[in-house]
């Protein structure tokens, strides 16, 4: 027989509780027969948790019972977002000549907490230690995307069609975690500086293009 052989008995129990929603609002308004405003909204909401309960015991070569711990788990999430456009489009009595313009603001939101409590228990039922492990993690982001976009075509009514745009986004991502566990000797809650961190990304890329092109006979053009 091999001394050293160990058996464990596991007792995993997890609830799960979700809600969630979403609001949509579409609207188009016609200011002039060539020239039209639409708006569009949506927002969504979802929230959740999960709880956990993780039982394990230790069991020696003989199958008898030396040690074990009771780990439980609370998990929270909730999650917001709104997404915004606003467009305008405008027609002439030239066919084919449009002006669009667009913009649009995404914004999301996520937090994420979490607790965990660990109880560890000698061959006797005892408690290893007078203080209960504890342990508290959190990570937040949010996100902002803003974006603006113009769009111009005039077709020539011979030959060729222009094409111009600008266009300009806007990122700004922010991500803060946090995580701490309670010292069981000392009684105080320790900060993890190896897993907290802060994170920040921005970007502004900015863009524009013309192009012009047509057909003359059987040959295409564009530049």
């Amino acid at each position: 027989s091999n001394d050293f052989t160990n058996f464990i008995n596991a007792y995993d129990y997890t609830r799960t509780f979700n809600t969630s929603g979403n609001v949509n609002l579409n609207m188009d308004i016609e200011i002039n027969p060539k020239s039209t405003l639409s708006f569009t909204n949506i927002t969504s909401y979802s929230k959740g948790k999960n709880r956990s309960d993780n039982d394990v015991e230790f069991l020696d070569a003989a199958e008898v019972y030396y040690a074990g711990f009771d780990r439980d788990a609370d998990s929270r999430r909730e999650n917001i977002s709104n997404d915004a456009t606003i467009s305008y489009r405008r027609t002439y009595a030239s066919p084919g000549r449009t002006l669009d313009i667009l913009a649009n603001h995404n914004y999301s939101f996520r937090d994420n907490p979490q607790f965990f409590t660990q109880t560890d228990f000698d061959a006797d039922g005892n408690n290893l230690f007078p203080i209960d492990f504890r342990e508290f993690n959190n990570n937040q982001t949010t996100s902002h995307i803003a974006i603006g976009q113009m769009d111009y075509v005039h077709p020539f009514e011979k030959h060729g069609k222009l094409e111009a745009g600008l266009k300009t986004t806007i990122r700004d991502l922010f991500s803060d975690f946090i995580a701490d566990s309670l010292n069981r000797t000392t009684g105080q809650t320790d900060v993890n500086f190896t897993l907290s961190n802060a994170y920040r990304y921005f970007e502004n890329v900015n863009a524009a293009y013309a192009s012009f092109g047509g057909t003359v006979k059987k040959f295409s053009y564009k530049a």
